[in-house]
């Protein structure tokens, strides 16, 4: 018995950049790339920039009034500070194509990554380190990427993402 394997999402689209460093205010040039089995009906092409923190760390605070001093494993914590769609192509049938696109990154993107904190609703920080009263906040960093989305209408969207640096 012979076994068919489709291809995995990040087969059936791809990104392809002219280079992978960039500057504030800097175009980013490109093309997203669809390698599909069959033709699908979406809803549109998507590609999405991303401006992330991340980190991966311990977390310790107190439990209960009885005081139970605790530590928690945070694993890999993220928050998305700065997201920014570009319509690519609109609600059709697609098939094997190449889209190219230009992207613009924002002049004050890396003063944005600096004051993400303020963007963080309160309520959002305490459910994840349960109380504040002692809390050893590890180092966040940034992570920068660009995902390309085709929105299926009846059905998983396909995506594949790349990440880029910034500086």
């Amino acid at each position: 018995m012979a076994f068919k394997f489709n291809k995995s999402e990040k087969e059936k689209i791809k990104i392809e950049l002219e280079k992978d460093t960039f500057s504030p205010g800097e175009n980013i040039r490109g093309r997203i790339i669809l390698k599909l089995d069959k033709p699908l009906q979406a809803k549109g092409l998507i590609l999405t920039f991303v401006g992330q923190k991340y980190r991966k760390g311990l977390a310790s605070y107190f439990l209960g009034r009885w005081r139970i001093y605790h530590i928690k494993s945070l694993g890999w914590g993220f928050y998305n500070f700065f997201k920014e769609e570009l319509q690519i192509d609109t609600e059709k049938e697609y098939y094997g194509m190449i889209y190219p696109f230009e992207y613009k990154i924002p002049q004050n993107i890396l003063l944005e990554a600096e004051n993400w904190k303020d963007k963080i609703p309160t309520a959002k920080i305490i459910d994840e380190i349960v109380s504040e009263e002692v809390y050893k906040e590890t180092e966040w960093s940034n992570r920068w990427y660009l995902e390309a989305r085709l929105k299926i209408s009846h059905g998983k969207d396909i995506k594949n993402k790349i990440e880029i640096k910034i500086t």
